[in-house]
């Protein structure tokens, strides 16, 4: 799956979760997987419990974060294409 900037990204409603201090830890009951996100993949999983657009979520992040624009969106595509491919997340709109 391609992530691009435009993707508007939202929460795989099928995944079962909780928060755990600063870490989300997450199931997918369909593959009996256990996922954990870090506090960063925890930060942009809240903010996934609405549709949003990968620009939209690199905003919130640079704002929150001591990161530079550049490098918060390589690192959210990057963040985002693999747990699209892990079917977390679900990925619509404009690709690569």
């Amino acid at each position: 799956m391609n992530v691009a900037l435009g993707s508007l990204v939202q929460r795989n409603a099928e995944i079962i979760f909780t928060d755990l201090d600063d870490t989300v830890v997450m199931m997918d009951p369909d593959k009996g997987n256990y996922y954990e996100f870090d506090s960063v993949g925890t930060r942009i999983w809240n903010l996934l419990d609405v549709e949003r657009s990968v620009t939209q979520v690199c905003e919130v992040l640079v704002r929150e974060y001591d990161v530079t624009l550049k490098d918060c969106r390589q690192d959210v595509l990057k963040f985002l294409e693999q747990v699209a491919q892990l079917g977390v997340v679900e990925v619509r709109g404009p690709e690569r």
